[in-house]
């Protein structure tokens, strides 16, 4: 339900199926690649230590936790679009990208050499490690816990959205 003050891009950004789609299905990563930072703590992480052969969620990224925030303000800036609403969710993304470069350079401070052989065996933006022959992904490497966990955590916050958040993700 829109307010009759909403700005056509707003009005048009909400009802339009396609990019609520792609809000939903960025939600939906968010979620797979937070549950995916507890699954698989990253040595990013705090009190993480390094550690010689990546796997699971940490060679899709080394920063999986930071990548959910990214996503999570992404997805919500597409669906709302007043100047609180880009502050509030935009710092989300903000906090994902600017807190990976600080981890990445406060644990090379901590770890040394061992953390800057990870940074070069992986990636921050999610498959660039993959995509550039880095890291190679077997099928085993497959987060499974993390994608049905984040899908039924998807699945819930949508239904319960509504009377929790307002807004309505699923139309």
């Amino acid at each position: 339900s829109l307010h009759k003050h909403s700005g056509p891009l707003l009005y048009y950004l909400r009802d339009n199926r396609a990019i609520r789609a792609v809000a939903l299905l960025l939600m939906l990563f968010a979620l797979i690649f937070l549950v995916g930072s507890f699954v698989n703590p990253a040595p990013s992480g705090m009190g993480g230590t390094a550690i010689d052969r990546p796997h699971r969620i940490l060679k899709i990224t080394r920063h999986p936790s930071f990548v959910a925030f990214t996503l999570f303000g992404f997805a919500h800036l597409l669906m709302n679009g007043w100047l609180g609403d880009l502050g509030f969710f935009g710092s989300f993304s903000a906090l994902g990208i600017l807190g990976g470069l600080h981890q990445d350079s406060r644990k090379v401070g901590e770890l040394g050499a061992r953390y800057v052989g990870l940074k070069q065996a992986t990636s921050f933006f999610p498959g660039a490690a993959i995509i550039s022959g880095r890291q190679e992904f077997r099928a085993g490497d497959i987060p499974w816990l993390a994608i049905g966990l984040g899908a039924a955590l998807t699945a819930v916050i949508a239904l319960l959205h509504p009377m929790l958040f307002g807004g309505a993700p699923l139309g």
